[in-house]
């Protein structure tokens, strides 16, 4: 027999009681039901429900401002032939892609709210050409005086100690706003959105990057049997993060329009010999455990055995330790008279199917002269 949830159950009897002695009444009760079913189930979560402890996180981050390698995740690459060492910065990588979003607008931005700016990441990356002045806003004071010392970018930033989860600004007040790496530790995200487009002035775009449910999932899973084993229970050790596809849903309800969505799984398959450095890494950049609910501590003997487990399940020939991070891209506009629309059905030139051999220059572009 079907598991039924108990309001469901309740909800069926009683449509069962008043069909037999009123059923307009009944049909009008169904609709209702149904309406407050549909918006039950769209979440996973109460509304309200506090899931991460901002305090906590805004302590973490200010720790992780503090040290001298915040920004820098260090790896040993063996290509088999040459063994080279690398400096890859995650988040200016993330922020640089964000950046490189602003560069395909065609219209000049007066003012950028950088929401959850960390150490500048994206304010180095702009260009005057595109942005008038930047407004930076963290609730970690640390990573704001890291950021007004980072280098200095071509627009003028201004920068503000303010809880990002609140978006503090007010209506109308910018042409473009920004977020990278920092959504996904805010606690109501519809809201969030919300108020991001509240801030926004007609026909200007919300641009943003977040980690996705896939992140550290070698991680999470290695923690979670090492717990069984030794413990027959598990504690909460990694942030929960939001499906790739729920952004989108969460955007348009929020009001805004074409909405885009881009996801995108970066591997770090170097540099990570143990389960260890991949802890040390996460606290470096800030992105510690920051559950209202998370667990005291891990025993060393638990992570020794999540070590293990990581090692027999995940480990490659190039990489001990490979860690994923899912990155989702946004981007979505307040409606507008001047808002970009879609291109109308079958206005395209050029199918899907010819484009391989336009990169082989066996085709040529519509319009352009066929390849010799």
């Amino acid at each position: 027999m079907a598991f039924w949830p108990s309001c469901s159950r309740a909800i069926f009897l009683s449509l069962l009681h008043d069909l037999s002695s009123n059923p307009r009444k009944c049909f009008d009760q169904i609709s209702l039901k149904k309406a407050i079913i549909g918006k039950r189930f769209l979440c996973t979560i109460s509304q309200g429900t506090i899931i991460f402890d901002r305090e906590a996180k805004r302590i973490q981050r200010n720790r992780a401002a503090q040290l001298d390698d915040y920004n820098v995740c260090q790896y040993v690459k063996n290509s088999g032939i040459i063994e080279a060492f690398v400096v890859n910065i995650f988040q200016d990588e993330i922020a640089y892609r964000v950046a490189d979003k602003v560069f395909d607008l065609t219209k000049f931005n007066d003012v950028c709210i950088d929401i959850g700016c960390g150490s500048g990441h994206i304010a180095t990356n702009l260009i005057k050409e595109n942005v008038g002045v930047i407004i930076q806003c963290d609730m970690s004071a640390g990573l704001i005086r890291r950021s007004k010392s980072a280098a200095d970018p071509e627009v003028p930033v201004l920068s503000i100690i303010a809880d990002e989860s609140m978006a503090p600004f007010r209506e109308k007040s910018a042409d473009l706003v920004v977020s990278s790496l920092s959504a996904h530790w805010i606690n109501d995200l519809p809201k969030w959105f919300s108020r991001c487009l509240s801030i926004l002035r007609p026909d200007c775009p919300l641009i943003g990057a977040m980690l996705a449910n896939e992140t550290l999932h070698e991680l999470r899973i290695a923690l979670q049997l090492a717990e069984m084993e030794r413990l027959g229970g598990i504690g909460l050790h990694i942030s929960p993060f939001v499906r790739a596809d729920d952004v989108g849903v969460l955007m348009s309800q929020a009001g805004f329009g074409m909405v885009t969505l881009d996801t995108d799984e970066l591997t770090v398959t170097v540099g990570y010999p143990d389960i260890f450095a991949l802890l040390y890494d996460l606290q470096g950049m800030g992105e510690s455990n920051a559950l209202r609910n998370r667990s005291a501590h891990v025993r060393r003997d638990i992570l020794i055995a999540a070590d293990a487990i990581y090692r027999s399940m995940f480990s490659r020939d190039d990489a001990p330790c490979p860690a994923t991070f899912q990155i989702v891209s946004f981007i979505g506009w307040r409606p507008g008279p001047l808002m970009p629309k879609p291109a109308k059905r079958g206005s395209q030139q050029a199918s899907f199917k010819d484009i391989g051999k336009i990169v082989e220059g066996k085709m040529s572009f519509p319009g352009e002269d066929c390849p010799k």
